[in-house]
């Protein structure tokens, strides 16, 4: 499914809004990225090949996320390789993803033994960026989608099993925030067919009241009951405001994530207009805004892959946000016994969306 256009993720209005100048001011004075900033890349990545015959599969696995890339080599042709189901998919452009997580205060992520707990991913936003064709795209991912979550042996970061529940708590189960972002990475690649996740940002929702206030409060409609808002008042959120609106699910509205997920797309797209405008204010305001933004997130994106990014979104075509249909039921498939709401979507849905996104085809 389609929704009109919006670049709604925070690290967009981020990279977005001073445009070259925002990039160059920031960089020039940070060499590289945040002390939240993961140094994952420096692992050498770990590179498999199999031979089938009349192919061979290439499997190069991306230390800084925890996920893969296939490539099947096919009568002297190179493609991308994805499984979905039964079914293998190919593609051959260029392509690129960026993993946006927003993630709630369940856990205990300030913990430096083995009493951490991450928090679970209320918010998960994928951006494809397609460099052969020019053009990028968000895939929006309900939290209580259904998907096989890797689990570790308690207290180290080896791999013990899958578990099949909400692709949220996919982030409960590092060992510190960079593993949690890393095992949030892996579910949502496994979700679309082992797809690789080349850069991850995870941004506590309790750090929305920090990013509000940067930009001196957004201004909206209110679409729903809010803790503190009137349904259909337009108002400039406080920071305490903000963070209501774009965390709670529970109290609010009619509890559905989905109801949520609306709140998140327009504040967000308010947010970036606002961010924008301040921009236009003070020259100075776009790199203070991106020093704010990694002083309290956790990513594997250096200066320089945030520079690419935003030299992508200032040129590249925005084809939109997407979001995987499925059916909602409840049931018991969290680890803790519960009834939990549970989004099931089937493999045929994400093989359509793969292919508007990814430029995918069957394998033969």
């Amino acid at each position: 499914m389609k929704f009109k256009k919006y670049i709604l993720f925070i690290v967009a209005a981020v990279l977005i809004v001073g445009g070259g100048a925002c990039y160059s001011v920031y960089n020039s004075n940070h060499k590289d990225a945040a002390d939240t900033t993961s140094n994952d890349d420096s692992d050498e990545d770990l590179v498999e090949t199999e031979d089938y015959g009349d192919y061979t599969v290439t499997t190069t696995k991306n230390q800084s996320t925890s996920t893969q890339k296939s490539t099947v080599k096919k009568n002297g042709k190179k493609k991308t390789l994805v499984t979905i189901g039964d079914q293998d998919y190919t593609y051959t452009d260029d392509i690129d993803t960026y993993l946006i997580m927003g993630t709630d205060y369940s856990g205990n992520e300030n913990s430096k033994d083995n009493s951490y707990r991450g928090s679970m991913a209320d918010y998960l936003n994928l951006v494809v960026v397609n460099n052969t064709k020019k053009t990028y795209a968000q895939l929006e991912i309900n939290r209580d989608t259904m998907a096989y979550v890797d689990r570790y042996y308690d207290g180290t970061e080896e791999y013990a099993y899958s578990s099949y529940m909400q692709i949220c708590t996919a982030h409960w189960y590092g060992t510190n925030k960079t593993s949690s972002a890393k095992l949030q990475c892996a579910a949502v690649s496994q979700l679309l067919g082992q797809v690789e996740i080349n850069y991850y940002m995870a941004i506590p929702m309790n750090k929305i009241e920090t990013l509000n206030n940067a930009v001196g409060g957004v201004t909206l409609t209110v679409d729903g009951d809010v803790e503190g808002l009137t349904n259909g008042e337009t108002v400039t959120l406080t920071d305490e405001q903000a963070y209501h609106y774009v965390h709670d699910r529970m109290n609010a509205d009619d509890g559905e994530n989905t109801s949520r997920m609306r709140r998140q797309r327009q504040y967000l797209s308010a947010y970036m207009a606002q961010a924008k405008a301040k921009a236009k204010e003070s020259t100075s305001f776009a790199a203070n805004f991106y020093s704010t933004l990694h002083s309290v997130c956790t990513t594997n994106m250096s200066g320089s892959a945030s520079g690419k990014l935003l030299s992508i979104m200032n040129s590249y075509t925005d084809k939109g946000v997407y979001s995987l249909t499925g059916t909602k039921k409840t049931g018991k498939s969290a680890a803790d016994g519960e009834v939990h709401a549970e989004f099931y979507v089937t493999d045929a849905t994400i093989a359509s969306t793969m292919k508007e996104l990814f430029g995918t085809s069957k394998f033969s």
